[in-house]
Formats: structure tokens, C-alpha cells, sequence
């Protein structure tokens, strides 16, 4: 178990990949189960928590910490290592961890529909600003980055399509929006990772529709019988993992095996 007590001078303490987030993790953990996810040999590592929970881990002393009532659940689902710090693991995928595009993008698309609605650069940068320190997650990748971890963020996709109530699904979650609109605030984003010292996936366009929902086909299993219009699929978790391992591989090649004596 990595621990800060085992860390190797000057290097990582495993050569393992740690993925990093909250409820999503259960799709990234089935698609890696099912043996979807190809990692050129390097192992994968899951730290995090589901649902409220996610809210009680916090950052202290220069690791993540869960509080005492949830450390039971941060055990399990990490399999013993109940802290995560930056020198763990050879590079990080936060996966989901509550950094919700859709609300980025239907503030900034709703507010330039309207017939005043032009956004000047500052205050562009204020309103993407206030979101990305408004979440924790966003911060805490950029205090792994600032300490020298290779970390590789993947947004919570966009809500299903026609899994919620017709008038949720309209009044809440969609929001009309082009391809050149999406691309340009996927820009943003990026652009704000890069600068915060981190990488950014913006969701593949082909898994879009114009509402800027996440098609049907990548939800997650009876996602229509359980109205679960959060969750998608082991097949989309396993795309933007393979997507972010690839990021990660230029950062952070894999140690080679040892010549034979």
C-alpha cells in the first residue's frame, strides 16, 4: 500500500496509475474489470468516494483526506490506502469528481441567448473563474500539479438524453448549443487546466447532441428504468480513460523492466 512512510528518494512511490473521483468511478471500475481499458502493462488504482460523500474529502497537510465518517467507504473503494497524496502514484486521472461542465456551459450559453447577452473577456474570465474555484475538485488537481503529479481531468459528461423527465430534462439540463460553441468553451477549459498545471479532456463531440446532453447510446446499464440521467456507460468511461492514459503515457513513461543479470 503506497504511504508516505515508503516513498523512494526523488521518486513515486508506485508506478501504478491512480484514478480519482466520485460516483463515476463505478463505470471506470467496470469497464476495467471487463477488461476494456488497455494500460500497456501499468496497473490502475481507484481513490474517491460516491454520492455526498465525495464532500468529506479535503485537503490537509498536503494529501487528500476523507473525514472519520467516511473513511470506511475511502478504504474499501481504495482498496486499504486511506489518504492521496501527489508522490503516490505515477500520474493521476480525476474522473467525474463533481467538475460538471454542463453547468460552465449552459451559464455562458443561456446568458449569450439573450438579446444583451454579450460577454465581454473579463467577464468571461470572472465567470470561468468562479466556477473553476467553486469546485474542489479543480482545486485539488492543482495542488497535485503544483507538487509535481501528472494529473489528467475528465469532466462529468454532459446529462443523458431522454433518461430524466421531459420537463427536467428541458427546464434543467439542456441547453441549445452549436459544435463552434461547444469547441470554443471546451477552449476555455482547457486553456484554464493548462494554466492551473494540468490536462483537460473535453467530452468527444460525437457523444453530443445539439441540446448538449450526452447521446442515449452511451448511458448507463437500465439507466431508463431508473431515471439515472447522471451515470454512462463502462464503453464511454472506457474511451476517456484510454484517452487520458495517452496524455499520461508522454508524461510519465513506464519504468522499464530491469535488464537480466
Amino acid at each position: 500500500m503506497p504511504s508516505q512512510a515508503n516513498k523512494p528518494a526523488g521518486g513515486r512511490v508506485s508506478d501504478e496509475i491512480c484514478v480519482f473521483g466520485d460516483s463515476h468511478l463505478g463505470a471506470v471500475k467496470r469497464a476495467w474489470d471487463g477488461g476494456m481499458i488497455e494500460t500497456g502493462g501499468r496497473g490502475l488504482r481507484f481513490w474517491g468516494a460516491d454520492g455526498p460523500s465525495f464532500r468529506a474529502l479535503r485537503w490537509r497537510d498536503g494529501r487528500i483526506r476523507p473525514d472519520p465518517d467516511v473513511r470506511g467507504l475511502v478504504l474499501q473503494i481504495s482498496g486499504g490506502l486511506d489518504s492521496l497524496g501527489p508522490e503516490d502514484f505515477a500520474g493521476y486521472i480525476f474522473y467525474g469528481a463533481r467538475l460538471r461542465a454542463q453547468e460552465f456551459f449552459k451559464a455562458v450559453l443561456e446568458h449569450e441567448s439573450r438579446p444583451e447577452g454579450f460577454l465581454s473577456e473579463a467577464a468571461m474570465q470572472v465567470l470561468l473563474k468562479g466556477w473553476t474555484e467553486s469546485t474542489r475538485a479543480w482545486r485539488l488537481a492543482r495542488a497535485f500539479a503544483r507538487r509535481g503529479a501528472a494529473v489528467v481531468f475528465v469532466p462529468t459528461p454532459f446529462p443523458l438524453q431522454g433518461v430524466a423527465d421531459r420537463e427536467r430534462e428541458r427546464e434543467r439540463l439542456a441547453v441549445r448549443s452549436s459544435k463552434a460553441a461547444r469547441a470554443r468553451l471546451w477552449e476555455r477549459l482547457v486553456a484554464a487546466a493548462a494554466e492551473a498545471g494540468f490536462a483537460l479532456l473535453p467530452q468527444p463531440e460525437d457523444t453530443v447532441t445539439a441540446n448538449t446532453l450526452t447521446r442515449n447510446d452511451f448511458a448507463g446499464e437500465n439507466a431508463g428504468d431508473t431515471g439515472d440521467w447522471v451515470h454512462t456507460s463502462p464503453e464511454y468511461a472506457a474511451r476517456m480513460v484510454t484517452a487520458a492514459l495517452a496524455v499520461l503515457s508522454e508524461q510519465t513513461p513506464a519504468k522499464a523492466d530491469a535488464p537480466a543479470l
